[in-house]
Formats: structure tokens, C-alpha cells, sequence
């Protein structure tokens, strides 16, 4: 007979996974207070050049965010530990890293101030890339994933909101986790193609457009690759608007925060953003990519890009007019449908044309 330990314990572990969901969609809701904090921290920045303070309340929000998400990582294990669960199993299936970012982040957070301190407070490009900056950027991404971790370790798909959510929201965090760290290279918080953004000498003129171009290549292998990870682990029956709420989530927040130096009004790029991710939605159910329909993964990837470019350059022209010529305008369309498709030859390879009876092993 089993004993009366093994009994509660096994109790305990099958009350833990049945309430995965929820503990999922705690964590991502933790990392919506970390990504409001550090958005809202990064606002402070460009609206308040003066700002000469670690102690200010918009670090206040990002470091309560970050004790939220903490809280919702430790929670578990401790509830584990309760259950009579040892140390080394305590943490949930795709924890242990979200657990590692705690510590990475509140020991960035530690430094941070010493840094501070030391070399005063960074600005523009510059807060982006500071050592201690970046280590808590490393820690934020840690924490902000594990609801994908754990997601993605089950062998069960999701099944409607109530267990999308959390990867979901997962994903759209480590996305506008990136997207902030990378917003010097970013089309979201700055329109470099608006008419009132015309550079004056033709060196300007040279390095606004290859800034411009780098950005669109970037960001969409970014975005697309992130999407066709997903595709290829659940395929495409995700909840209707989805694809919506993910390119809202990412990309709406950095033209509130740039809204000073966008060139154009926040409003009709967060429309843009949008109708692409309606229009992403539309693609994913249409297509229907998998691993098993190459053509519709590989479509996907190069169209989903293009239709978000396309609304993106759209709400420019009709917000004060575009100063790129044609050739850059379709150009740039065209340059996110390809880096897109080729995208999609990272996550899904094509199939192996070796003799029967020769393929390779995975090792």
C-alpha cells in the first residue's frame, strides 16, 4: 500500500496540474505589470530629459511589477514545498529559468543603482545598452517566458482562451520585451518615411533610409519567426483574434512611448498595427499553415509581414505623406515578405532528399 506521504504527495502534484492554466495566466499577468512598468519607465525617459534619479515613481511601477511576477514564479514552489515536494522538483515544468530570472533581475536591479551612481543616468540609446540594463533585460525575458516554457513541454495543445491566454500573452511580452530593447532600430517608434522626417543632406538622407530598412529586416525576422515557432509546435487552430491582440500588445506601446519623435500621431499606427493583426488572423485561418503544408507556412510568413508593412506605410501617407519614392515604399513591402519567407527555412526545413535508408538520426 502506498504510503500516506506518497499519497498526499501525488495529491498535491494533480491539484498543481490542474490548475496549470491559472497559475500560467497569474505569471503572465505579473508580466503585464513588469512590461507596464518598464514601458511606463521608458515614457518618463524620453518626455522627462532631466530625469537625474534612480528613485523615481516610475521605477517604483517596474520594480513593483517585477515583485508581482516574482511572487507569481515563487508561489508555486513554495505551494510544492507545502505538498511535501523536494526543493529539486518543487518547480513547476518550465519554472527553473523564470526562477533564474528572478535572480537575474534583481541582482541587474542592484547594480543598476551602483551603475547610477557611478556614471549618472543613462539616456536614448544609451539606457538600452548599459550593462545592468541589459541583465535585466536578460531576467525580464527569463520570467516573461515561462508561461511559454510550460505550454510548450505538455503534450496537450491548447484549447481555447482559457489555456491560449497565457502563452499567448507569454509571447506578446518577449516581443514587446525586444521590441523595447531594440526601439533605436524599430519602424513603431519612428517613422522614418514621413514627410516631416526628410533628411536635409543627402549623407542624412543615405543614413535614414538604411536605418529604415534595417529596422523593417529585423523586427520582421523577429515577429516572424516568434509566429512560426508557435505554428509549428500548435499549428493554426489558435483563438479567433489572437494575431490581433499579439501585434497590439507589441508594437502599440512604442509609439505611446516615442510619441514626441514619431513623425506622425500615435493613433493611426496603432490602427495600423491592428488591421494587421485582424488581417493576420484572417491569414492564419485561410492558410492554415503546419509542418505538413510547407507552401501555407512559408506563405504565411512572407504575407504576414507584408500586410503590416503595408497598413504601417499607409498611415503615413494618409497622416502628412511619405518623402520616400516609390522604389523605397513598395521596395520596403516587398523586403518584409521575403525576409519573412525566408524565415520560415529556419523553423521549418525542407524535407531531406537523401536516398531511403540513408537519413540522418537526430542527434
Amino acid at each position: 500500500m502506498a504510503s500516506t506521504s506518497h499519497i498526499s504527495t501525488t495529491l498535491g502534484l494533480h491539484t498543481v496540474a490542474a490548475s496549470r492554466p491559472l497559475r500560467d495566466g497569474l505569471v503572465a499577468l505579473g508580466g503585464l505589470g513588469l512590461i507596464g512598468g518598464l514601458y511606463l519607465d521608458g515614457w518618463a525617459h524620453v518626455h522627462l530629459p532631466t530625469l537625474e534619479s534612480f528613485f523615481t515613481p516610475w521605477h517604483a511601477v517596474l520594480y513593483s511589477g517585477f515583485l508581482l511576477l516574482a511572487a507569481s514564479l515563487v508561489t508555486p514552489v513554495l505551494r510544492g514545498r507545502l505538498h511535501g515536494v523536494a526543493w529539486s522538483n518543487a518547480a513547476p515544468t518550465g519554472y527553473s529559468l523564470g526562477l533564474l530570472g528572478v535572480a537575474l533581475f534583481a541582482l541587474g536591479g542592484l547594480l543598476d543603482l551602483g551603475w547610477h551612481t557611478l556614471f549618472g543616468i543613462e539616456a536614448d540609446a544609451e539606457a538600452l545598452l548599459s550593462p545592468p540594463h541589459l541583465l535585466l533585460a536578460t531576467g525580464a525575458g527569463l520570467m516573461l517566458s515561462t508561461p511559454i516554457r510550460a505550454a510548450w513541454a505538455h503534450d496537450d495543445a491548447p484549447q481555447g482562451w482559457r489555456t491560449w491566454l497565457p502563452p499567448l500573452l507569454s509571447l506578446a511580452l518577449v516581443l514587446a520585451l525586444l521590441a523595447f530593447f531594440t526601439s533605436y532600430t524599430h519602424p513603431f517608434s519612428r517613422a522614418a518615411a514621413a514627410a516631416g522626417e526628410r533628411p536635409v543632406t543627402h549623407n542624412e538622407t543615405h543614413g535614414s533610409v538604411d536605418l529604415a530598412m534595417s529596422a523593417i529586416l529585423l523586427q520582421t525576422g523577429v515577429l516572424s519567426g516568434a509566429l512560426l515557432l508557435f505554428v509549428r509546435r500548435w499549428g493554426w487552430r489558435w483563438p479567433l483574434g489572437s494575431l490581433t491582440l499579439l501585434f497590439a500588445l507589441t508594437l502599440s506601446p512604442l509609439t505611446v512611448m516615442f510619441d514626441r519623435f514619431l513623425g506622425v500621431p500615435s493613433l493611426p499606427l496603432i490602427v495600423a498595427a491592428l488591421l494587421a493583426g485582424v488581417s493576420a488572423d484572417v491569414l492564419l485561418r485561410l492558410l492554415r499553415p503546419s509542418a505538413i503544408h510547407l507552401w501555407a507556412a512559408r506563405s504565411f510568413a512572407a504575407l504576414a509581414p507584408a500586410t503590416l508593412y503595408t497598413f504601417y506605410l499607409a498611415a503615413i501617407v494618409f497622416n502628412g505623406g511619405v518623402w520616400w519614392t516609390p522604389h523605397l515604399v513598395f521596395g520596403a513591402v516587398v523586403l518584409a515578405a521575403i525576409t519573412g519567407w525566408l524565415v520560415s527555412y529556419l523553423v521549418f526545413a525542407p524535407a531531406s532528399h537523401l536516398a531511403p535508408g540513408r537519413e540522418r538520426r537526430p542527434q
